[in-house]
């Protein structure tokens, strides 16, 4: 009788303890008579279940029409009652008097705790995002034995994503097919040659918000690559005509007909390849990881960025000074929430650069507060990163000024820079200013090293 203690219980309805239930004899898990008395236990739950099917007071399912009705199935740790959606069978023991438990809409359970529901997985939902990562696994494993065996017997001349559905497939091959939009809707490319990207159909563009291109250009093939006969610097070189030609029509300015942008962009693109027959500078001819002393004119652009998880958004600050110190222009704009703080510095930084194009500088150290992403930029890139594609593409964009570094600055260094980011949770406008810095940051000029 050692074995035998007695323990209180008490049960959670919906979240809030009941009142304590003390058991007169009862064993403690791991004793070795315990699965004996839960298989007792679980006898005589369902010879209840029998009788009340019986009764008629439960009715079960069934999958087809002269298919067996099953109103119960137990598992080990688990027990999971079929009935209908009806308030007798949901109240199994109801008698007008006493009331038993109340049934809660699945769709509620699945809901987080702290919207009301207990925070159970959507069955439905987990199971796609199981084939999904099994989807995932034979794309980035294509050397795996699961990939090998898919692949030659369902899709052999293709990949995963472009496979078919076959009509004597497995059922397992099936199943992860459905799972193939999961990925499709998630996936992005990071562009390296970008030989094996489609230009419209694929997701490559480091815009959150519009990931694809949304324009038709019926000039360029749909199959057409990223880079595939300077595909992408037309496409590019066009969009940059079609802004201008925008502008003007707003400005009611003289402009050129639509159909004649594609070949301004062939002919612009000619030129530039001619004017540049020569070696391309490398980004160690670009970006130097050390600060200069010189005292040549070179003016300081400090950046920062800030999370505003509560508006899903985040602040952009920017602050450029002359060697002396004094501030000859700063910025401060709200974007969408990215991915990560990295990312956030990353896109304060090609602001920076933009803004220093802007204004006419020609010479100019950057400097950012965050180690990781000056170390990625002082070395030349970051591609195994999720911001890679951004940090080549200030690496590119510092080819539009003369002299360009950068350097890590402190927090206590760049507090400027940083109020100026959390400036923009008040205001999500594009402020800049020339000449000045706004007078509520001015005192931290003072105390900010540039």
């Amino acid at each position: 009788m050692s074995c035998i203690k007695s323990v209180s219980y008490s049960v959670l309805l919906n979240g809030v303890p009941g009142s304590n239930v003390k058991s007169s004899k009862g064993l403690r898990q791991g004793n070795s008579s315990s699965p004996y008395l839960f298989l007792l236990c679980a006898i005589g739950l369902q010879g209840l279940l029998h009788k009340a099917e019986v009764d008629g007071s439960i009715r079960g399912v069934s999958i087809c029409r002269n298919g067996p009705r099953v109103s119960h199935l137990f598992f080990a740790d688990d027990s999971v009652i079929f009935c209908h959606a009806k308030e007798s069978e949901c109240q199994w023991g109801y008698n007008g008097v006493s009331k038993k438990v109340h049934w809660v809409k699945w769709e509620r359970l699945c809901q987080a705790k702290d919207c009301g529901g207990m925070g159970f997985k959507q069955i439905e939902k987990f199971n796609e995002a199981l084939l999904a990562k099994q989807v995932w696994c034979m794309m980035k494993n294509p050397k795996s034995l699961c990939h090998r065996v898919f692949k030659a017997r369902f899709f052999p001349n293709c990949s995963i994503l472009e496979a078919t559905p076959s009509a004597n497939g497995l059922y397992a091959w099936k199943s992860i097919l459905s799972a193939q939009d999961v990925v499709r809707k998630g996936m992005v490319w990071q562009i390296g040659d970008g030989k094996t990207v489609c230009l419209k159909e694929d997701k490559w563009l480091p815009d959150q918000l519009y990931r694809s291109m949304s324009s038709p250009l019926p000039s360029i093939p749909p199959d057409a690559k990223v880079q595939d006969d300077y595909k992408m610097e037309i496409f590019a070189i066009s969009a940059w005509l079609l802004w201008n030609r925008r502008n003007s029509v707003r400005l009611q300015r003289p402009t050129q007909p639509l159909n004649q942008v594609f070949f301004d962009a062939v002919r612009n693109l000619q030129d530039f390849l001619e004017a540049h027959d020569k070696a391309p500078a490398t980004v160690q001819d670009l970006v130097q990881p050390k600060c200069s002393t010189s005292n040549q004119t070179r003016y300081k652009a400090n950046f920062d960025g800030a999370l505003f998880k509560h508006t899903n958004s985040a602040g952009l600050g920017i602050v450029i000074r002359d060697n002396n110190g004094a501030v000859i222009s700063a910025l401060s704009t709200r974007i969408p929430l990215p991915q990560s703080s990295a990312m956030v510095e990353v896109l304060a930084c090609r602001r920076a650069i933009q803004f220093a194009v802007e204004i006419g500088l020609h010479k100019v150290i950057f400097k950012g507060d965050v180690a990781l992403v000056i170390n990625a930029l002082s070395n030349g890139g970051a591609n195994q990163s999720s911001y890679g594609h951004i940090v080549d593409d200030i690496l590119a964009q510092t080819s539009l000024l003369s002299f360009s570094e950068f350097c890590f600055a402190t927090r206590s260094c760049n507090k400027v820079a940083d109020t100026s980011a959390e400036r923009a949770k008040t205001d999500p406008h594009l402020q800049v200013w020339l000449e000045e810095c706004p007078k509520d940051i001015t005192p931290l000029v003072l105390d900010d090293v540039p």
